[in-house]
């Protein structure tokens, strides 16, 4: 079932063939791998939690365009108390939005290029060690799940 319901979207006739030389469409990828990839200096996403932990973990800066639910929270998060990202600007979501082409080329260009490209780029570097080190071991995370394991593996044992 698709949880954001409607028609798929399609892609205007010839676009595929028009771009073929400067990218590729696929149905899925694996997001983390590709975020991975050194060649990757930006991330247009919806902000949802899943793409803005894998996008700081990987040390990406975050060009965000939320549409529903937490996306705008995550979106502030990231943004205004992370660091890690930027909006696009002068866009209204909500339903039925169209944001033309114009406007994503002025957000890549200001996440990539603009007078916060540096330190958004400083600051997901930031980020991706602290992620690397909770996950570490004697990290905050890799403690946690321990702690959590060793609950579960004593619950037989407690009666409740």
């Amino acid at each position: 079932m698709d949880i954001a319901g409607g028609t798929p979207a399609t892609l205007l006739e010839g676009f595929e063939e028009r771009t073929q030389d400067r990218g590729l469409i696929v149905k899925w990828a694996p997001q983390v791998k590709v975020l991975s990839h050194t060649s990757v200096g930006g991330f247009l996403t919806h902000w949802g939690w899943n793409s803005s932990l894998e996008s700081m973990s990987m040390g990406i800066p975050m060009l965000g365009w939320p549409h529903f639910s937490d996306q705008f929270l995550d979106c502030r998060f990231c943004k205004d108390v992370w660091k890690i990202g930027i909006d696009l600007e002068g866009v209204d979501v909500g339903e039925n939005v169209v944001v033309r082409r114009e406007e994503i080329e002025k957000g890549v260009r200001r996440l990539l290029e603009g007078p916060q490209a540096q330190e958004l780029r400083k600051r997901g570097m930031e980020l991706k060690e602290a992620a690397f080190k909770a996950v570490g071991e004697g990290g905050s995370s890799f403690l946690n799940l321990n702690r959590f394991i060793q609950d579960m593996m004593q619950l037989p044992n407690r009666e409740l």
